[in-house]
Formats: C-alpha cells, sequence, structure tokens
C-alpha cells in the first residue's frame, strides 16, 4: 500500500496543481514583505516575514493544496490506512513552509524538487517499516511446553540483536507468505502476526500464560499505535468468543481459527459500501460485541451482545423478538425437539435486556451477561461459516434476506442451515432444569 500512496502522490495533476499554488503564495509572500501594507507597520523586523506568509497563505489561496490533496489522495485510500492523510498534509508543510528568520530568495527555490523531497519523506521516513510492541489477545493457564508461538520469538529481541541483524530478521519477516502459520491478517502492507508468548506470576497456582501479537509493515508511526489499540481489542473479542464455545481453549484451538481471527479483523477494520449486506451487518455486530466485552456495566454489556445478534438476524417491522427467537433457534438448534426451548431461551434473553436496560435488577446478571455474550459469539460465528461454505462451493454471495428466508423456511425441519455447525451454546437450554 505504501507504493500506492507515493503513486497517488505522484499523480501529476495533484503535483501541478500543488507546486503552482505555493509558487504563487510565496511570491506573494515575498511581495508583502518588500511592499508591506499599512496595517503591518507595526510588526517587528523579525516577524515581518512570518506576517507576510501568513497572510498569503489566506490570500494566496493555499486551500488549493488541501482541496488537491483530499481529491487526489485521501479520497482514494483504501482503509484502514496506513498513514493519515492529515500527516501527508502535515509533512508537506512541515517541508514547504518557511521560518520566520526572513525572506527567502524566490529564485533559488525548486518547488518541484521540493514536492519531489516531501515524496521522499513520506516514503522513506513516515511509511518506513515498523514493528509494535507485543500485546496479549488472550490469557490461559500456564504451559510448560515449547509452543508454535515461539518459532519466531527470539526474532524479536530487537535490542538485543543489534541493528544490523534487527534489519535482517524484519526484512525476512516482511518476506512471510500468506501460508505463515504465524500470520493472522495481511492489508495495504500491514501485517497482525501472532508474536512470542510470555508468562505471569510467580507461583505455580497462579502462573498464567499469555498469547500474544504484533502489527507490523509499512506504515507511520501514528497508524501503527492505533492499529495496535484497535487489533488487541478485536482479537481479545475473537479469542473470548472461541473460547466460549471451546470447552479446552488453547493454542491449539486458534491456530486451527485462524479463518475466524482473520474475519474478526475485516470486520472491524474495513467497512463495506454496501448499505444492507452481510459485510456490513456483520461489521456492526463486531463492533458491538467488542464494546460489550469493554463494559464495566452489565446492563450495558447485555444489551450490546443481544443488539449484536439483531443486527446479524434482526428485521424491519412487526414482532421483532419473535422473529429474531425463531431465526436464533432455527440456525442454532438441529433438533427440532429442542428448538422451541431455543426459541424460549432466546426470548427470554432479549426480554432480559429490555428489563435491565429499564432498571430492573436481574437475579444473576454476571450468569445473563455470560449467556448473551456466549449466544452473540455463536450467532456471528454460524453466519460466518455460512458464508465460507458458500463461498468456497462458489456460490453467490448471500444478502441477508436470503439467509433469513432460508431460516424461515427451515424453522419446522430438522437439521441446522447449510454450512453451518452445533455449538456447545445448545446446552442453555438443553439442559435446563
Amino acid at each position: 500500500m505504501s507504493n500506492e500512496i507515493i503513486k497517488l502522490l505522484n499523480n501529476q495533476k495533484l503535483r501541478d496543481t500543488v507546486v503552482k499554488t505555493i509558487t504563487e503564495v510565496y511570491s506573494y509572500a515575498g511581495t508583502l514583505y518588500d511592499n508591506p501594507t499599512e496595517d503591518m507597520a507595526d510588526v517587528t523586523e523579525s516577524s515581518l516575514w512570518y506576517e507576510a506568509w501568513w497572510r498569503a497563505e489566506i490570500y494566496g489561496e493555499m486551500e488549493r493544496i488541501n482541496t488537491a490533496f483530499e481529491k487526489y489522495v485521501s479520497n482514494k485510500m483504501e482503509k484502514p490506512y496506513c498513514i493519515e492523510p492529515g500527516e501527508i498534509l502535515a509533512k508537506f508543510y512541515e517541508i514547504a513552509c518557511p521560518g520566520s528568520s526572513g525572506c527567502p530568495e524566490l529564485e533559488s527555490i525548486n518547488f518541484d524538487d521540493l514536492y519531489s523531497i516531501f515524496v521522499h519523506n513520506i516514503n522513506l521516513n513516515l511509511l518506513s517499516y515498523k514493528v509494535s510492541s507485543p500485546f496479549t489477545i488472550y490469557e490461559m493457564e500456564f504451559d510448560k511446553d515449547k509452543d508454535s508461538f515461539d518459532d519466531f520469538s527470539q526474532g524479536l529481541a530487537i535490542g538485543l540483536a543489534g541493528f544490523e541483524a534487527a534489519h535482517q530478521i524484519l526484512e525476512k519477516r516482511r518476506e512471510c507468505s500468506n501460508e505463515d502459520k504465524n500470520l493472522l491478517w495481511r492489508h495495504n502492507n500491514m501485517e497482525v502476526c501472532f508474536s512470542e508468548k510470555t508468562t505471569t506470576g510467580n507461583q505455580p497456582h497462579d502462573r498464567k500464560t499469555n498469547l500474544n501479537a504484533i502489527v507490523q509493515g509499512n506504515l507511520s508511526n501514528k497508524v501503527c499505535q492505533k492499529m495496535e489499540t484497535m487489533v488487541s481489542k478485536v482479537l481479545q473479542t475473537a479469542t473470548k468468543s472461541l473460547a466460549l464455545m471451546n470447552k479446552d481453549m488453547d493454542k491449539r484451538v486458534l491456530l486451527e481459527n485462524k479463518v475466524t481471527l482473520e474475519q474478526y479483523l475485516n470486520a472491524y477494520l474495513m467497512e463495506s459500501t454496501k448499505k444492507d449486506s452481510f459485510g456490513k451487518r456483520i461489521h456492526n455486530a463486531v463492533h458491538l460485541l467488542v464494546e460489550s466485552d469493554l463494559q464495566t456495566n452489565n446492563s450495558i454489556a447485555i444489551a450490546l451482545s443481544i443488539t449484536s445478534i439483531e443486527a446479524l438476524l434482526g428485521e424491519k417491522g412487526e414482532s421483532i423478538s419473535e422473529k429474531l427467537s425463531t431465526h436464533v433457534a432455527t440456525l442454532l438448534e438441529p433438533k427440532l425437539k429442542f428448538r422451541s426451548e431455543a426459541k424460549k431461551f432466546m426470548k427470554n434473553i432479549y426480554n432480559e435486556r429490555s428489563r435491565t436496560l429499564h432498571g430492573s435488577e436481574l437475579k444473576s446478571e454476571d450468569f445473563c451477561r455470560e449467556q448473551a455474550r456466549h449466544l452473540a459469539a455463536a450467532v456471528l460465528s454460524s453466519v460466518l461459516l455460512r458464508r465460507n461454505f458458500k463461498k468456497r462451493f462458489g456460490e453467490k454471495a448471500e444478502t441477508p434476506n436470503d439467509l433469513l428466508s432460508d431460516l424461515s423456511n427451515s424453522c419446522f425441519k430438522t437439521g441446522l442451515p447449510d454450512g453451518i455447525l452445533e455449538y456447545n451454546v445448545c446446552g442453555f437450554w438443553r439442559n435446563k432444569k
């Protein structure tokens, strides 16, 4: 993506507009410096060039530069950004705008060369290769056995390896293929990878193993920090979903479900352009689950989890809870004899959401929160599996209405919809006493 950014910056129309405008602004500022207006009479000699430049920015239509960058660069950049549009503009002004020490000779400035310097600075400085600090995505019981997350942990000890060795390690890492078992996600020249594991706790009974990840690639420092924050949140949500649906959650489960982790990342970091596509619904559902996990208030957490289910399977019109409960039961419960119980369970959770939001106290908010979160994880995973199934067999991408219609037609049929697996969430209503 850094190459794509450079291509955008080298657009000839953009270059011509920026060079022409900055030349005119310099020329106007020089004129004001040599021939101050009456209202500049009180400006000191040391501040005269700064004042002249400030006025030239306004009257010399400097805004044309901002508009050109927005038209030819910002509007064409693909999300998630590897560099913020504002960073590009700020770097140009940092290089192009003079200080206040005095008026430079206009003839001595080659503005086309100045623009080339700016582009090279973006490419070689702001978009240089970077690696974030490792961040925890899942905490589990201490595992004494060496595992696959240690594969390149030594290579990340950059401070100990020295600059040259670290450079070689990073270059080698950049060449990793999509099949690399540590690679989770790649887009716009950025990668998210499993990192080394760490342990916490001094005593055997309280020792934990933290599974970590890193963000790396050609991206700005600002974006690297922002990506680290976002990726950390969404991967913690994704691993929590996997843990709820897998009794023995460990590194093996994560490796086996890399596609799921990638789908969570895609949904959170990338936006669907279609108004009512499943991509947009999944995007909303993942964001709601992330926010649910961050809540300290159980009522809000329950509401967000249920709303994420509505985002995936909700329909407009009357009898919203009735339709939603039927869809959830058909999606998750394969046995007809338990489907009515599944429907009752979903209705109850939905009503508990409404009750707690209106101030009623629940007997066990913690347990209700866990149930709602588990249910939301199962629904989202089922929708993701369904999409993978359709794609794998070369079928047309399913719209929300397609799936909802299929669920409505299958509510009295045994078995699950094509491509969907049975999850342990069924125990909530099957084992109800």
